[in-house]
């Protein structure tokens, strides 16, 4: 067991190649109707073989590709105080639409190479694109007339990008003065809870892309790195003590784990919004029968694109960026991480007829070394503030 798994370990291996050839494939693919249509499929492969007249060589991969294109409508109320069971009141309500572009794929391999019945090496290796992880194993196993050698290296790194946070962008409205009461007379389904002033009908006033002003905006970029680092090995020796059978092993492990974060996250505002109407950075995206028709006469918008937004504040508003915000949001989240741990250990058995006697002796040890910010922030024109923040360390060994 790894010197970290306090509650146990678990060991993923990819599969290696049997003496018969395999060859498999599948496919699963569906459709919902939501946003006129959306596809969801999945294609999975796996082919492996033996060659040569002693079936030495061993190569099996696989692959999957996975196709996410899900559509969801919907609606979030909020729920009243004051409402009771008998009479439920909302306060709010906040609707959403979820338009999915998510590709996954991943491929697997191994190769193995057995020199005789009791000596053999391999390598086998995984690769996820869910923008984030990949991974590869190199080991082998000798068994000798009394005692037998494993080992094996390995390396993992995943990754997320525009860690710092979730990109944003806000707008106020600015168009006439507007209430937008919940309305119970007014709903017929007791599932869509329904506002007044036609803030949720056909040509509501809140489908006006002239009554949206840009007001802020939130960018993110870096990334997050997970870089994981093992070795290990183990001996096994026999032998009699006396008329009675014995083993010995000795083994080891160490991993090193890095992770760390060069996320970035930039705070944009302090403009006004009236001067830039959302009909300057409308997306083209669209849909006719939201929430079955529900609200908005099933028109969903107008809809803002992100890409024209983030490229218009880097171009012309750059000299918007809130220092406070960036700092407040920016360096709490930085940080870099170093812990090794490294286990070893020792065990004898004996068999004394149908006793069995085991001894053994573990060893552990942990070194961490960490990196983070502790930052306090004052306002602009602050008097008297202490010393400028440092970045702090830690180094621990346990």
């Amino acid at each position: 067991m790894d010197a970290d798994g306090i509650g146990g370990s678990v060991n993923l291996k990819t599969k290696t190649a049997g003496d018969s050839p395999i060859a498999t494939l599948s496919a699963l693919g569906g459709r919902n109707s939501i946003l006129g249509g959306r596809y969801n499929d999945q294609f999975d492969v796996t082919l492996g073989k033996r060659f040569g007249a002693s079936h030495r060589l061993g190569t099996l991969i696989g692959a999957s590709y996975d196709w996410n294109g899900r559509g969801i409508d919907e609606i979030d109320p909020a729920i009243d105080p004051t409402s009771t069971p008998r009479n439920i009141l909302y306060k709010s309500d906040t609707d959403r639409e979820y338009k999915y572009y998510r590709a996954r794929y991943g491929i697997s391999g191994a190769i193995d190479y057995k020199f005789n019945d009791r000596t053999d090496i391999y390598l086998r290796g995984i690769y996820s694109e869910i923008k984030d992880y990949g991974s590869i194993n190199l080991g082998g196993h000798h068994c000798m007339t009394s005692s037998w050698l494993s080992w094996e290296f390995s390396a993992g790194r995943s990754f997320q990008k525009a860690s710092a946070g979730n990109p944003k962008a806000d707008f106020s409205w600015i168009g006439a003065k507007l209430t937008c009461g919940y309305d119970p007379a007014a709903q017929t389904n007791p599932s869509s809870p329904t506002f007044g002033s036609n803030c949720e009908g056909p040509n509501a006033p809140l489908q006006n892309p002239n009554n949206w002003g840009f007001a802020d905006i939130t960018t993110s970029s870096g990334i997050t790195v997970h870089l994981n680092l093992t070795a290990s090995a183990s001996y096994t020796k026999t032998y009699s003590l006396g008329s009675h059978r014995a083993t010995f092993e000795v083994g080891g492990k160490v991993r090193n784990g890095h992770k760390f974060s060069e996320g970035t996250e930039s705070v944009f505002d302090g403009w006004t919004a009236s001067q830039y109407p959302l009909t300057q950075f409308q997306s083209t995206f669209s849909n006719s029968n939201c929430y079955e028709g529900a609200y908005f006469g099933g028109h969903f918008g107008p809809v803002s694109d992100f890409n024209l937004l983030q490229n218009y504040t880097l171009g012309k508003l750059g000299n918007f960026l809130d220092g406070y915000k960036t700092a407040q949001n920016d360096y709490p989240n930085r940080f870099n991480l170093i812990e090794r741990i490294s286990g070893g250990y020792l065990m004898n058995t004996v068999d004394f007829g149908k006793l069995r006697v085991m001894a053994g002796l573990r060893l552990e040890q942990t070194n961490m070394n960490t990196f983070e910010y502790n930052v306090t922030l004052y306002p602009a024109g602050s008097k008297n503030c202490p010393v400028p923040p440092a970045p702090a360390a830690v180094l621990q060994c346990r």
